[in-house]
């Protein structure tokens, strides 16, 4: 039995979908303060404690700082007692206030 020869793509390469991340999606990449000022500092310990949910990532999201500043910050504050743990695990940490 005489074996059939592969028939050539009907599309050109250009024309052709690319799989995978495009660069518009690569180029995406926010860059977080690494220093907090005094001003900044004091809104956040006042509104903070206000908040009826607090995470993390909102309080980044929410001011634009790094995540490891707002670890420290959330533990200053339940040190003074102002926020009380509610969700404790180690992916997730939410707070309400106290």
């Amino acid at each position: 039995m005489p074996k059939k020869k592969a028939k050539p793509s009907t599309t050109p390469k250009a024309k052709r979908k690319k799989w995978g991340v495009s660069d518009k999606e690569k180029d995406e990449h926010f860059e977080r303060d690494i220093y907090i000022e005094d001003d900044l500092m004091n809104t956040i310990l006042k509104e903070v404690p206000k908040m009826k949910m607090i995470t993390h990532s909102l309080i980044s999201l929410k001011y634009n700082i790094r995540i490891s500043l707002v670890k420290k910050i959330l533990n200053d504050l339940l040190g003074e007692k102002k926020i009380k743990p509610y969700i404790l695990s180690n992916r997730l940490k939410v707070y309400v206030p106290a």
